[in-house]
């Protein structure tokens, strides 16, 4: 899935997101995704692979715990997971 939300306005975005998770639990599912946004992917993604400035010679690849809990968004770990994300993609080196 390449971007499947991008496009909705955030309560739409985050009803689907949310939907997607529960099909994917339901139906015993893995799913790939592509995501430029940091809080969709901290939500979404069980393992984000983070690929921060080229050149990609070491892409990372963060666990993520909390992913598709609707309860996760509002906590301090989440916030910390996106400026995690947020840091690496602007850091050659990878999450720090």
């Amino acid at each position: 899935m390449d971007e499947p939300f991008a496009s909705r306005d955030a309560p739409t975005r985050e009803d689907l997101q949310e939907r997607t998770w529960r099909l994917k639990e339901a139906e015993a599912l893995t799913l790939i995704r592509v995501a430029h946004d940091i809080e969709e992917a901290v939500f979404m993604g069980q393992r984000i692979m983070v690929l921060g400035q080229p050149p990609h010679t070491a892409p990372v690849v963060v666990e993520n715990p909390g992913a598709g809990d609707p309860a996760f968004r509002g906590t301090a770990a989440y916030s910390e997971q996106v400026e995690r994300l947020c840091r690496a993609l602007r850091s050659p080196a990878g999450p720090g």
